[in-house]
């Protein structure tokens, strides 16, 4: 993860001190931001043969973007499904944990008239275990996130409020459903923009005749 974070953003680190010298980040350097997102939310978990069955999940993720209005995005975390529940006939599908590595593309803009709203996708790669149980398995997952509110805290800071649906790809048992996450986000070269100040003709006139 840290050679692919080091390929993706390498050109972070030159340019943060080029800003040192220079006193001012570049447009590009400003849109580079680090997140941590968390939620949950339940699948529905079906195998051929058997039943649909709820089954709950959690997320939790580091990420790494850049890019405005576009923007791509690395990110690494953990996903934990709980066991499903139990269907009529005494079987339910088994929980498991995961590591998951992914990269994500997505447009934040203001698609519905004045309503801010960002949509992208991220696929990843995951290493799986299941619960108490030593077998390992391997399966990549797609996502598809809507940032549907914004709410921002600071200059570099903001916290958003997502919906998610997933689709895992593993190879005896499907997994489709939602989930409902909240990132934190910060922008550590942001900028403050400055404020303008507009003065009137007559009020300019005004000083100039109180120093007459």
């Amino acid at each position: 993860m840290a050679l692919l974070l080091g390929v993706a953003f390498g050109d972070v680190t030159l340019q943060a001190q080029e800003t040192a010298k220079e006193g001012s980040p570049s447009p590009v350097l400003e849109t580079v931001a680090y997140a941590l997102q968390g939620g949950g939310g339940v699948w529905a978990s079906w195998q051929e043969d058997y039943g649909v069955l709820p089954q709950a999940h959690s997320q939790f993720m580091l990420e790494v973007s850049r890019g405005e209005p576009w923007r791509i995005a690395l990110s690494m975390g953990f996903l934990f499904a709980q066991p499903s529940a139990v269907s009529p006939f005494w079987y339910r599908y088994r929980g498991f944990w995961a590591t998951q590595f992914g990269l994500g593309y997505s447009y934040k803009g203001k698609i519905l008239g004045e309503w801010p709203l960002a949509l992208g996708v991220r696929g990843s790669l995951a290493l799986a275990q299941y619960t108490y149980s030593d077998s390992y398995f391997f399966f990549p997952l797609v996502e598809v996130q809507t940032e549907f509110l914004t709410l921002p805290l600071h200059l570099r800071w903001e916290a958003t409020l997502s919906g998610t649906l997933s689709y895992l790809l593993r190879r005896d048992i499907y997994n489709v459903g939602g989930a409902l996450m909240v990132t934190l986000r910060w922008y550590p070269w942001k900028k403050e923009q400055p404020s303008l100040m507009v003065s009137s003709p007559v009020s300019s006139t005004q000083e100039r005749g109180a120093y007459e």
